[in-house]
């Protein structure tokens, strides 16, 4: 309902509603379409008085031309000059292009390459109210905290766009390291050794949700000393590399470990495992985890157990009953979901 909603309130009004411009264009109707005579060109509509928009939708008349356009780009007349506001590869049936808002009355749709000669069939502009985007968390191997836009795994990247900056209007960041309300003005990353950060973007009036992110131990001085094994030039140093998007994945034989030198002692809380997401295969499910002060006597600090990896695959955390003294880790993996002979790990964090 709430999907329904928005679909109905930014696209229900077209804001070239009695602009003027090629007809074929702006009639609404799919029937009607206006013919390049070459493989690039420009289209121009202007309305009566200056419209805020933020939303283009574009469609081809692929019925009767097939899809041609290659690369296109939208711009707005703004202070006495042409000013690019977004651009893209294919149109197609339909593309939607969004970007941050725009006031003006002219504007201009550029074909900049296309199969053949492309018939455009609609061009209308719309306004969705902007809310501040939701945010991640980042922390570096050396222990720089940043915060920035939370970028889904489908975006538009493959097409030169920023999908975070189109959808949203301007704001600022703030956060905190205690228990409070985020409240500190975010203006790069900064150092944080372990503990939590709370934060929030906050666009003029509107504020977005609350992102929380326990910070675990700087991983600039661990080392691998030891893994079962590698697959894939799938690497074990690849499971603490402070990118969940590498990851390290073990052969199909067991039994499946790792052990890590943290690079000094800590006084260890629990830890976290951050599943792979390329695909399901090797999700540490259940295993136990082992410490050491010396990496020679080894004592257990409890098994754990991650269900629903493969439907949920985000970070999990397990917390020790005690907190235990160590400075060397060993994660011993008992099995993987769904049956999974191979072990996969792309982050494990430890905290204080």
């Amino acid at each position: 309902m709430e999907t329904g909603r928005r679909i109905k309130t930014t696209y229900g009004k077209n804001l070239f509603a009695g602009a003027k411009g090629n007809k074929a264009i702006l009639d609404g109707s799919p029937a009607t379409a206006y013919v390049f005579t070459g493989t690039t060109g420009s289209l121009e509509i202007s309305t009566p008085k200056p419209v805020t928009i933020n939303r283009i939708m574009l469609q081809e008349a692929i019925s009767t031309h097939s899809e041609r356009v290659e690369q296109h780009a939208v711009d707005a007349w703004i202070d006495g000059s042409w000013k690019e506001i977004a651009h893209a590869a294919n149109i197609g049936y339909k593309r939607i292009l969004r970007f941050p808002d725009v006031t003006a009355s002219r504007f201009r749709v550029r074909i900049l390459a296309a199969r053949m000669a492309p018939a455009i069939s609609h061009v209308s502009a719309h306004f969705y109210k902007s809310r501040p985007p939701q945010l991640q968390i980042l922390r570096s191997a050396d222990g720089m905290v940043r915060i920035e836009p939370l970028q889904p795994e489908f975006n538009w990247k493959p097409h030169g766009e920023d999908a975070t900056k189109n959808l949203s209007a301007p704001y600022d960041i703030y956060y905190t390291t205690t228990s409070g309300t985020p409240d500190v003005k975010y203006n790069g990353p900064f150092r944080l050794a372990s503990g939590e950060v709370k934060a929030m973007a906050v666009s003029g009036p509107d504020k977005g949700e609350v992102t929380q992110q326990a910070i675990g131990i700087a991983k600039q001085n661990w080392k691998l000393i030891a893994a079962s094994s590698e697959r894939n030039n799938r690497t074990a140093s690849a499971a603490f590399d402070a990118n969940a998007k590498t990851f390290w994945q073990s052969s199909d034989s067991g039994p499946h470990s790792i052990t890590i030198d943290l690079g000094a002692s800590h006084a260890l809380k629990g830890f976290s495992y951050t599943p792979q997401t390329v695909n399901a295969e090797g999700m540490m499910a259940k295993g136990k985890l082992l410490f050491s002060t010396d990496g020679q006597q080894w004592q257990p600090a409890g098994a754990f157990e991650f269900g629903n990896l493969i439907n949920d695959p985000v970070t999990r955390y397990q917390y020790f009953q005690q907190p235990v003294n160590a400075r060397y880790v060993k994660i011993e993996a008992t099995d993987a979901a769904a049956g999974s002979k191979s072990i996969t790990i792309a982050e494990i964090d430890f905290f204080e």
